[in-house]
């Protein structure tokens, strides 16, 4: 990857971070703790499926990349 859409991958999960963060900051300050819990873990839950499908996306994308072949370089004496 290029250095610069590897920074812009970053700085997305850095402000994802951060949202999930204030979120349940958010449900914290407006119910119990234990609910609060309950919440992310079905929320959690829920996100799997979306999560193993794309994990499974990606891998076959980069199977795909990485399977062209480069032509290898001879070296003649």
């Amino acid at each position: 990857m290029k250095p610069h859409a590897i920074s812009v991958t970053i700085m997305t999960f850095v402000w994802l971070q951060t949202a999930g963060a204030f979120i349940f900051a958010f449900l914290l300050s407006e119910n119990e703790p234990l609910t609060c819990i309950k919440l992310s873990c079905v929320i959690s839950l829920c996100a799997l499926p979306l999560l193993i499908f794309l994990v499974g996306e990606m891998n076959q994308l980069a199977d795909s990349i990485f399977d062209h072949s480069e032509p290898s370089c001879t070296y003649y004496n």
